[in-house]
């Protein structure tokens, strides 16, 4: 079973959480919706990181191309 349906699981139950319904939850509930927090916060830290690298990364590549394409290529 994958990690992602396995916490699905643990608290679908639960959602949408309110005021009340989160009063009623267990322990285990709340440490499970925690745990699921911090991982989906954890996975957009990466992802954020990875691609923001990937996005300058690659602005970079295109400003240098296309200003040596601009200088060397371009008919005046």
């Amino acid at each position: 079973m994958s990690l992602v349906k396995e916490i699905d699981d643990d608290i679908k139950d639960s959602l949408p959480l309110t005021a009340q319904s989160y009063q009623k939850l267990t322990k285990d509930q709340v440490q499970d919706i925690d745990q699921y927090l911090f991982r989906f916060s954890k996975f957009q830290d990466i992802m954020g990181d990875k691609l923001f690298k990937s996005i300058i990364q690659r602005s970079f590549i295109i400003e240098i191309y296309t200003g040596l394409r601009n200088k060397y290529f371009q008919n005046n």
